[in-house]
């Protein structure tokens, strides 16, 4: 398991028969190693239902929008024409009238 996880990674071979030779097992390797490489799996394990956890959830949250959560604007060109021939809202050189609501 230790090669398979050293070639995943992407150590060279040569590298690898180096650091674990072919009769090795867990049983040669020492305590404080196999329980090192348990809790980095453990903590890889957690670290990915996590990240699994979180993007679903951010999936949900984007389907779950509802059309309340928008606001519709119109587009500039649709006003320009209400603006141009409204005389409330037609500027003047001196002055503009804005009526109060």
């Amino acid at each position: 398991p230790l090669r398979r996880a050293l070639t995943r990674m992407g150590v060279p071979s040569t590298v690898v028969t180096s650091l674990v030779p072919d009769t090795a097992d867990n049983a040669s390797l020492s305590y404080s190693v196999l329980s090192y490489l348990k809790r980095l799996k453990t903590q890889a394990k957690t670290e990915y239902d996590r990240l699994c956890t979180e993007v679903t959830n951010k999936q949900t949250a984007k389907t779950n929008l509802n059309l309340a959560d928008y606001v519709r604007v119109n587009h500039i060109s649709l006003l320009k024409k209400d603006m141009t021939t409204n005389p409330q809202l037609q500027s003047n050189k001196y002055y503009c009238i804005i009526p109060y609501f």
